[in-house]
């Protein structure tokens, strides 16, 4: 259904039943994964406080980028892109950093270049878009 949604429901598929289904399985597996990672070791942070934002930064985030990016390079390389570019906004920004503030701060800026780049991505982004380029293309005749 992912590549060719109209036909699958022309030929009797149910959208929303296949689409529920696989929301639910998708869950039920990640939640089974949690279940793994969290016993391997005693994870009393994630229940807490905020400290495992990161792994969402680092795990979910890059996928957000390629689905993005895939209109122009496709899935897999743009999802790659996306664990690159959060990985080096991570590690450049501890670096550039103090070692305890640099974590906080790391992560509040890597949230709000995600929420930027969702923001630009989607279709009101394209609104903003324009109208920033309208703005600048008036700003230009004037001078």
């Amino acid at each position: 259904m992912a590549n060719n949604q109209g036909a699958a429901v022309n030929i009797g598929i149910s959208e929303k039943k296949n689409v529920i289904l696989s929301y639910v399985f998708s869950g039920l597996i990640f939640g089974c994964a949690t279940m793994v990672w969290t016993s391997q070791t005693i994870k009393s942070a994630s229940f807490t406080s905020l400290a495992t934002v990161g792994d969402l930064f680092t795990n979910i985030l890059p996928v957000f980028i390629g689905l993005a990016l895939a209109e122009y390079c496709g899935e897999a390389v743009g999802t790659l892109m996306g664990a690159l570019t959060l990985s080096m906004m991570s590690y450049g920004l501890q670096a550039v950093l103090s070692a305890e503030l640099g974590s906080a701060i790391s992560m509040v800026l890597m949230g709000v270049f995600i929420f930027v780049f969702n923001v630009i991505t989607t279709p009101y982004g394209s609104v903003i878009t324009k109208w920033y380029q309208n703005m600048k293309r008036k700003r230009a005749l004037k001078a």
